[in-house]
């Protein structure tokens, strides 16, 4: 009887352990990074929907079908916080489960866009209950001393609230999704704000401490190989080790950048990290990147993983993944270049609706993906429909490596 009981146990353990094999995961083969769904790579040809397009089921439900019949096999979904939460700790499953049963249906993987503190350098979709309590949930303040509409990435309250609900979604996820539809996760969407620092008080008293040592670590680490961006400010005070932004970076518009971006890091590394701890799928953050070389922070959202910071990002959120980029400029080889890093696979999950784009991106980058933006609005597009088939046809030989 002890034998047969101790058999059951192994029997029960190599099954929870062939389970979490199965999650959809991020794999090495050779120099390329795949996603592996069902333990097979899986290429994203897919498309982002446009952000209202799932905010309601009578809208989502007939849309599916038309996403499907444009040869596409993934999707980037929005889900927001405030539709999610309406209350706090009260949670609304409707819409995630009408996504998941609406893309199940039509054979579609999804890719789940968590909008919650920020979407696009804005709080849009942060819930009532947060935007009405400034005390608690505390903006990002202007040098005039003015709150704007931007969660700041320094509140506490903020940051722990949006990942209890970002937790219990995965946590759901892992109940609900036993066909695994949802394969990839991005919590929050653009993220940054429009000024060289936030200007409250806790924010300013921060940079004043030290850089913290995983960052300094980090750069002694990595010297011989970081962005030139990086690299170039670290310089100015000859590589300094020990000090305060400042004292490392320089009384500089990338001291203050570096300070920020690693502030809005750290706080989506800690919703990634206790989401994972409920469901452990891969997690990436998409950008909103700079449009000229002499733009500074601040005049596209500042903190944002754009190219010069992904060496920051890469420090301080180690349950990220991937950081992405959403490319409408005209330059895309150039840019794309910036994106895919031995430590950074390429994923596009916004662009024009240009099929070149996603030929060059899976056969000269590898991509894990590539992901028009607005993509019903191209279902009537007979040449992109029929290379997105193509595509299809073609995957096996492109996930060869």
């Amino acid at each position: 009887m002890k034998t047969i009981k101790f058999l059951g146990f192994l029997l029960c353990i190599c099954w929870q352990n062939t389970a979490q094999n199965n999650i959809p995961h991020l794999a090495k083969n050779g120099n390329a990074t795949q996603l592996m769904v069902a333990n097979k790579p899986f290429l994203m040809i897919a498309g982002e929907v446009h952000n209202s397009s799932a905010s309601t089921i009578e809208y989502m439900t007939p849309l599916f079908p038309k996403l499907k019949k444009m040869n596409l096999n993934s999707v980037f979904v929005t889900l927001a916080w405030e539709q999610f939460e309406p209350e706090e700790g009260v949670y609304d499953y409707t819409l995630v489960d009408a996504i998941i049963e609406n893309a199940k249906k039509n054979d579609l993987k999804v890719c789940l866009l968590w909008f919650a503190s920020w979407k696009n350098g804005e709080s849009s979709y942060t819930p009532l209950w947060v935007k009405k309590n400034t005390k608690r949930f505390f903006r990002v303040k202007t040098k005039e001393g003015k709150e704007i509409e931007t969660m700041s990435p320094f509140c506490e309250a903020t940051k722990i609230a949006d990942a209890k609900a970002f937790a219990i979604l995965m946590k759901h996820l892992k109940e609900v999704d036993t066909a695994q539809t949802v394969i990839l996760m991005q919590p929050q969407n653009e993220v940054g704000m429009f000024q060289d620092i936030d200007y409250n008080k806790v924010s300013l008293k921060l940079f004043e401490k030290k850089v913290p040592k995983t960052l300094i670590s980090y750069l002694k680490k990595n010297k011989a190989h970081l962005d030139a961006y990086v690299k170039k400010a670290w310089s100015i005070n000859n590589y300094k080790t020990k000090g305060t932004w400042k004292e490392v970076f320089g009384d500089t518009p990338e001291a203050k950048a570096f300070f920020t971006t690693w502030q809005y890091a750290t706080y989506i590394n800690y919703g990634a990290k206790t989401g994972r701890a409920a469901y452990n799928l891969p997690m990436m953050v998409n950008s909103w990147i700079v449009q000229r070389p002499e733009d500074l922070p601040g005049v596209y959202p500042n903190g944002v993983p754009v190219s010069r910071v992904i060496d920051i990002w890469k420090a301080a959120a180690p349950d990220i993944d991937i950081q992405s980029l959403d490319i409408y400029l005209s330059n895309f080889k150039e840019i794309v270049a910036m994106y895919d890093r031995d430590d950074n696979p390429l994923l596009v999950p916004e662009s024009k609706a240009e099929v070149s784009r996603a030929f060059y991106a899976f056969g000269e980058h590898d991509a894990i993906c590539f992901s028009p933006f607005g993509i019903e609005d191209a279902a009537d597009n007979f040449v992109f429909t029929k290379s997105y088939e193509l595509l299809n046809e073609v995957q096996h030989l492109i996930k060869k490596i």
